[in-house]
């Protein structure tokens, strides 16, 4: 009989998944050796962990009506392990894990001995319902929440996070005054060079209107609402106010 820690010893030594590890130690009746070179004859070089880029992964909003939703980033090392029911299904759990301040390393590393890939929690944020917008990308690739302060309805939170996925440029500050300076650096040196050659009175207005308006593209509440473009984040949501909010992206 084959042992989990057999499985887990040959997983160790030639970093193929459990599955497989399993597969080949019941073909070889447990002979390391035939089992590795098994391993080999079927997915190829084993024997030397390939560095992992986490490149990969999935976004996953928690669902259980008792606690805050949690937003939370699982990474992996390729896209088809992302895309796989079980690990999505693990996701959630883990997800809802958090929700309840869980340790959740156990059931990471669960992951990691069933798929072989280094799977990791990258970041995660508890949303309040009634104080968040939250949108999920539908490939699970992106996602957003919005904060809020006053009296909005839940669908104008969950538009207004639906925006920050899809704009472009993407909103990098709350409001205008948020902005610093050192962001607008690169575009100054810019505005100048396009002004050269003007009276100083001239070139001083066309650099601080390009300014005024370099700064409205990277604060959401000047940025027109992508759903219905003739109104702006602002107007969208009354006397509400966005304290602030998070844009995530896999790969990021």
């Amino acid at each position: 009989m084959i042992t989990t820690q057999q499985i887990k010893d040959l997983r160790d030594q030639t970093q193929c998944p459990m599955m497989e590890c399993k597969k080949a130690l019941v073909e070889s009746a447990g002979d390391f050796d035939a089992a590795k070179l098994l391993l080999r004859q079927k997915l190829g070089t084993i024997g030397d962990t390939k560095e992992s880029t986490g490149q990969e992964g999935l976004i996953i909003l928690s669902g259980s009506p008792k606690f805050d939703p949690v937003l939370a980033q699982i990474s992996t090392d390729t896209d088809f392990t992302a895309k796989n029911d079980t690990v999505i299904a693990k996701a959630n759990e883990i997800a809802s894990a958090l929700s309840v301040k869980y340790n959740v390393e156990n059931m990471l590393a669960d992951l990691r001995s069933q798929t072989g890939e280094n799977i990791d929690l990258v970041r995660y944020e508890i949303a309040p319902e009634n104080e968040c917008g939250v949108y999920i990308h539908f490939d699970n690739k992106k996602a957003a929440i919005v904060w809020f302060e006053g009296d909005i309805d839940s669908k104008i939170r969950k538009r207004v996070a639906m925006h920050v996925v899809a704009a472009s440029p993407e909103p990098k500050y709350v409001a205008m005054n948020d902005v610093p300076d050192s962001e607008l650096e690169q575009e100054r040196l810019l505005l100048e060079s396009k002004a050269e050659g003007k009276p100083e009175v001239i070139r001083d207005k066309i650099v601080q209107g390009g300014l005024d308006k370099y700064r409205k593209t990277l604060a959401l509440l000047e940025q027109p609402l992508i759903s219905d473009p003739k109104i702006t984040i602002a107007q969208f949501i009354g006397d509400a106010v966005i304290t602030k909010f998070v844009r995530w992206q896999i790969g990021e």
